[in-house]
């Protein structure tokens, strides 16, 4: 999947994120929590994870929405002689369910677009800035799984004490050393492997890797405008069912 084309992906996850993210539709925003999470399963990744989120992100917005807006006929109840309406409760969800389908996509996005192709694509004409949105797409992820694996590590040798405050802190002090031990590290042979392979901060000097337009390229690119055009269109037995197969692009391109 990853042998895609940086360019084609993109072209999906702009399609994708401006669908869930503009659309302002409760059933579309559902939808790409729904389809995300199956590829995110597919994929093997934390699928769980991501709709705990999203239903997070909307009950959040759902609740807070009321107190701010008080648009609408429908009168729930009253919190300090301020209306709380159905219809504001609604407004709540689907701001909130739109975060969560951009959250699901996001690392949907995130494992389809690798850093590589982050240097790939601004290599040569924003080096820097390829540089920063490269390691950030891989240094956040990583810093919180490593810091798992020392919490889990020092609690098997017993060094994460739970029974007084002063200890628990003290071995959370010690995980954190630890960890940033770690990323200095990590973030050094980073460094040392992107010279290795010729590029260069300046942009006197970029990766050697080369990426072929192909044809999947190609389908992939048209496959989702073809099926953003679809899905945006007001007739729901055609939007719908074109929306869940933009969603679900990339399981086909799982393997490719």
């Amino acid at each position: 999947m990853r042998r895609m084309h940086p360019l084609s992906v993109l072209a999906y996850f702009v399609f994708s994120i401006i669908l869930t993210a503009f659309s302002a539709d409760l059933a579309t925003a559902l939808i790409a929590i729904a389809v995300g999470a199956t590829v995110l399963a597919v994929m093997k990744k934390k699928a769980g994870s991501a709709v705990l989120a999203a239903i997070f992100s909307i009950a959040v917005c759902a609740a807070v929405n009321p107190l701010f807006s008080s648009r609408g006929a429908t009168e729930l109840l009253f919190i300090n002689g301020r209306a709380v309406t159905l219809e504001a409760v609604i407004e709540g969800a689907k701001t909130g369910s739109a975060l969560g389908a951009a959250i699901c996509l996001c690392l949907v996005f995130s494992e389809m677009f690798d850093p590589s192709s982050v240097l790939f694509l601004l290599g040569k004409r924003a080096p820097k800035c390829a540089v920063v949105l490269g390691s950030a797409m891989r240094f956040f992820p990583e810093l919180i799984e490593k810091h798992g694996e020392i919490r889990r590590a020092q609690k098997g040798l017993g060094r994460m004490p739970e029974d007084r405050f002063s200890a628990r802190v003290k071995g959370e002090t010690r995980a954190f050393s630890a960890l940033i031990e770690s990323a200095v590290r990590e973030a050094e042979e980073s460094a040392h492997l992107m010279v290795n392979m010729g590029f260069d901060p300046n942009g006197e000097r970029t990766p050697s890797e080369k990426r072929r337009f192909r044809a999947r390229d190609i389908a992939l690119t048209a496959a989702s405008a073809v099926l953003f055009i679809a899905a945006v269109t007001p007739y729901a037995p055609i939007s719908y069912p074109a929306a869940a197969v933009l969603f679900l692009l990339p399981i086909f391109c799982f393997k490719a």
